[in-house]
């Protein structure tokens, strides 16, 4: 496909990175280059991996690893997508949202 892999490098303040959620919802394995904004999003197997921030040759290597193992960006790339559809559901996040609001009312 024109895109297998989803790489994210974020600056240091992120939050939570929109682009990893995009890409496991692109069912795409996702590098993450440092923790910024992803330590929530990243779990072994479920389609994301950390390297470490601001190392080319690390992120180089990680990205490599992938390209040779299809098998496995689909795998963590079905798992990414399934982590991402239950994380942020939208009617999922809707209530919990309205749940906090409640809360501050109470």
């Amino acid at each position: 496909s024109a895109c297998d892999l989803a790489v994210f490098a974020p600056q240091e303040i992120e939050g939570a990175p929109r682009a990893i959620i995009f890409g496991q919802l692109c069912e795409r394995a996702v590098i993450a280059s440092g923790p910024q904004g992803a330590t929530d999003m990243v779990l072994p197997g479920t389609g994301t991996i950390v390297s470490p921030a601001h190392d080319p040759r690390m992120l180089a290597a990680c990205i490599e690893s992938y390209r040779c193992d299809p098998a496995r960006r689909a795998r963590e790339g079905r798992a990414g997508r399934a982590l991402a559809q239950a994380r942020y559901d939208r009617t999922d996040v809707v209530e919990e949202w309205l749940a906090r609001l409640s809360a501050l009312e109470g």
